[in-house]
């Protein structure tokens, strides 16, 4: 074999071998994408950027708290005929069946006049729900009329939860909110979307004396396909 054959072999063999080393770094990316796919960022972030996404989390809750109560007070809507519903924004689950007046709809403008606000990327962990959850299947202790002995259809509040939040968001809402806890109290929390009914299946803020009485704070969920999650819950309407 001459000499340019064999240079030739030798460099049809070497690229061989970066193409097929390409392909296994290649597939590898693919795969980290694939499995982060679900996640917000895994990275802890600074202590000035978890004040900031607290602060952002907490002020939307408290101004759909306030739209609420003014929808109440002025438009005179009753408990049950709030409605979350916003056509090819949220779940058609919220949409009330017979639909309520727009007076009575957080997002119209002659109701709540609140703008959805998609929860931002940087606040999560996970973003399996990638959404605000409007509930009323929470009993929060030492909120509205609720006694530890019961959770009543009566009794339930109406409230706002995040899923999937970093833990150091999770932290700073704590501390923001008054919460004094050495770690986020592990509770369950149910996530059924409102549309007008109260079932009251879970109680909240039994575990730490910390959370009894408050109105928001965050948890580690331990409930289902939410397992694990640190959660921001917060009473829209205590009952």
């Amino acid at each position: 074999m001459s000499i340019h054959s064999k240079t030739k072999n030798y460099s049809e063999s070497g690229s061989v071998f970066y193409i097929i080393m390409l392909g296994i770094v290649l597939f590898a990316a693919i795969s980290t994408v694939v499995v982060q796919s679900g996640k917000g960022g895994t990275s802890a972030i600074s202590d000035e950027k978890a004040e900031i996404y607290a602060a952002e989390i907490i002020q939307y809750a408290v101004s759909m708290s306030g739209a609420v109560r003014r929808m109440q007070m002025v438009n005179e809507c009753a408990d049950e005929d709030i409605s979350f519903y916003k056509a090819n924004v949220t779940s058609a689950v919220y949409l009330h069946v017979p639909d309520v007046a727009t007076k009575c709809q957080v997002y119209h403008p002659d109701g709540g006049g609140m703008s959805y606000q998609e929860p931002r990327l940087e606040w999560l962990q996970y973003t399996t729900f990638q959404e605000w959850l409007m509930t009323g299947n929470n009993c929060m202790k030492n909120i509205g009329t609720f006694s530890p002995s019961s959770c009543s259809a009566s009794e339930a509040e109406l409230t706002m939860t995040l899923y999937g939040l970093k833990k150091e968001v999770c932290d700073r809402i704590n501390k923001k909110l008054g919460v004094v806890v050495s770690a986020p109290p592990s509770e369950s929390i149910n996530s059924g979307r409102f549309n007008g009914s109260y079932p009251a299946s879970n109680f909240v803020g039994g575990v730490h004396a910390a959370t009894a009485g408050k109105k928001g704070y965050c948890i580690l969920d331990t409930d289902g396909s939410t397992a694990n999650h640190y959660t921001f819950i917060y009473a829209i309407i205590p009952r």
